[in-house]
């Protein structure tokens, strides 16, 4: 029996040890796609910073700071706006604590923003602009979305974590 790439890369999470649900819809299975395991690779590394409970001013600093230097100045700085949003929807829609781990490594640097809240109940946020719908909810998402970073969305027992790589792999 033949499998989805979905289908392919939740059985690979799974062989890894990971019991999650990823909503960004993955182009491959990480072992076919280098990034994706040089992510994987970068977070097997101890995070340059880890940061509790911080505001989004201080997510920002933090990136801003470890990033000067190892990212392209045209990368960095949609770093820090996407590590900001993902913080301030942390803050405003997720459930305290908020963990931000940060790591760096080659030219690529990796965020991890978790809450311990259920995420999105729509899989789809922020796949269209927020005043395509009712209100305003959702243009965090799919702001990040749209600055072009590797950004996975993923729901765990333990929460939900919004997942943004850039730089270049080694």
């Amino acid at each position: 029996m033949a499998l989805d790439r979905n289908q392919e890369l939740m059985l690979d999470l799974r062989q890894a040890g990971r019991d999650c649900l990823v909503f960004a819809p993955p182009l491959e299975a990480p072992q076919r796609n280098p990034e994706r395991q040089q992510v994987l690779e970068v977070q097997r590394l101890v995070p340059a910073l880890v940061l509790a409970d911080p505001s989004a001013f201080q997510a920002r600093q933090a990136v801003t700071s470890i990033g000067y230097g190892r990212l392209a100045d045209a990368i960095l700085p949609d770093l820090v706006i996407g590590v900001s949003e993902a913080v301030s929807n942390a803050w405003r829609h997720g459930r305290p604590p908020v963990m931000v781990r940060i790591w760096s490594a080659s030219g690529r640097m990796l965020v991890r923003v978790h809450d311990t809240g259920p995420g999105p109940g729509n899989p789809l946020a922020g796949l269209a602009p927020a005043w395509a719908g009712p209100g305003l909810h959702g243009a965090g998402l799919w702001l990040i979305r749209m600055l072009g970073l590797d950004a996975a969305l993923i729901r765990s027992r333990d929460g939900f974590t919004v997942r943004l790589a850039a730089g270049q792999p080694a």
